[in-house]
């Protein structure tokens, strides 16, 4: 089969959880849920072996970024800044 035909038939069947891609030497799946409890990225050297990886995906390593690490939280309460003294300026030495 054609790279073309082959990226068909697994978006066809594991599109809806995965987005699926690839380069000139390899073939990658991203799931979609970003909290997902099953390896967050799939890579392999040819489609079929990207094929038996979606079949059945490993667990999570690790966990997920909190909500609001890429960008503003709209309900994350603002976060005031550290008060400054005269002493807190970059640069100047503490008074004796």
């Amino acid at each position: 089969m054609s790279a073309r035909a082959d990226l068909a038939r697994l978006r066809a069947e594991y599109g809806d959880r995965y987005w699926i891609r690839c380069t000139e030497h390899t073939w990658i799946a991203t799931d979609r849920a970003p909290h997902t409890t099953t390896e967050p990225t799939l890579m392999a050297d040819t489609p079929g072996q990207l094929a038996k990886k979606l079949a059945s995906p490993g667990p999570r390593v690790g966990m997920p970024f909190p909500t609001g690490v890429y960008g503003a939280d709209p309900q994350a309460a603002p976060i005031a800044p550290a008060p400054r003294t005269p002493d807190s300026r970059p640069g100047k030495a503490p008074r004796r």
